[in-house]
């Protein structure tokens, strides 16, 4: 009977061409991390807008009706979500470690990426809230299954299983004080007054900026691990609950998303292998965006010293624009 086991997947939700949608905006945004800093911020706000509409569509879907998702379909649009935050996660212990160790300015630094990262948060605690519920509705339904369904924890586990369930029920509880934390300090920073960061890098002795950029790579090294997991674990999903329907790019539904992860990692090769460092529509979009600050300070942490304040000579180790 379980060999006859399989679901018709919802391809509008979690389809091939999303999936890779999905991945190549991951993948971008962390060779972005080494190759383009200043793609980030553009790489994140896209990254929000496929997060956003895909879980505002799991919402409607539910509303409408709350069987129409299975619980392993949600669980793979939850994935989706919680695999691009989860990389805010080395963020803050990276600001954390920078703290512990270096200046006022140099923790600054890591501020100027942490305020491009406050928006999330509205979309993260949402995710969170859904997440918390989808677990305890579905572990109070103890009615027979004909056909088990598996979840990927690091190894394949039946849903209905109790170490499925403890541990799930363990991951809400986990996530409810990080969002009011992140929410707490979000609060906080936003009605401190913020420290001017002109001349940000000045102030940075040469060993504590390179302190910071060996932090900075080991955040991408980290976002690479966490974005392989998720990555295994919603296609691990897929294949061991035979999901249908669900591995074909026919319909613009499909090719829109996947194209458009294409286009972002095409963009962050076009701009390390054929834009120059400052002078450039890039550095001028991040200016116009995240503050000039702000804009060097991507590049600066892309490990080569960019920086150059307008009013003042090029020194030693600058590259000219």
């Amino acid at each position: 009977m379980m060999d006859d086991c399989h679901i018709e997947g919802t391809s509008d939700m979690y389809g091939l061409g999303i999936r890779l949608g999905y991945y190549l905006q991951w993948y971008s945004s962390i060779l972005a991390i080494f190759l383009a800093p200043s793609e980030v911020p553009n790489l994140r706000f896209m990254t929000e807008l496929f997060i956003a509409a895909t879980f505002l569509a799991t919402v409607i879907l539910t509303i409408e009706d709350v069987n129409r998702l299975k619980f392993v379909e949600k669980y793979i649009i939850l994935l989706q979500i919680f695999g691009t935050y989860l990389g805010f996660v080395p963020l803050y212990l990276l600001e954390y470690a920078v703290r512990q160790a270096s200046s006022a300015a140099s923790t600054r630094v890591l501020n100027l990426g942490l305020r491009a990262a406050r928006p999330s948060l509205p979309l993260f605690m949402g995710a969170a809230v859904y997440w918390g519920w989808l677990w305890v509705r579905e572990g109070k339904d103890h009615s027979p299954r004909k056909c088990p369904e598996y979840v990927f924890l690091m190894a394949r586990i039946q849903f209905d299983h109790e170490a499925s369930y403890f541990i799930n029920c363990t991951i809400v509880l986990i996530l409810g004080p990080i969002c009011m934390a992140l929410a707490l300090e979000t609060v906080r920073r936003i009605c401190r007054n913020k420290a001017a960061t002109e001349n940000l890098f000045e102030s940075l002795t040469k060993a504590e900026l390179a302190r910071i950029r060996r932090l900075w790579n080991l955040h991408g090294v980290v976002k690479l691990a966490i974005a392989v997991i998720v990555t295994i674990a919603i296609e691990l999903t897929i294949f061991w609950n035979k999901i249908e329907g669900v591995n074909t790019l026919s319909g613009a539904g499909q090719t829109i998303p996947f194209v458009t992860g294409v286009g972002a990692l095409v963009r962050v090769l076009y701009v390390h292998f054929f834009r120059r460092p400052f002078g450039s529509s890039v550095e001028d979009d991040s200016a116009r965006l995240y503050g000039e600050s702000e804009a060097n300070a991507w590049q600066q942490l892309s490990g080569a010293q960019f920086y150059h304040h307008p009013n003042r000579p090029l020194e030693s180790g600058c590259v000219d624009a």
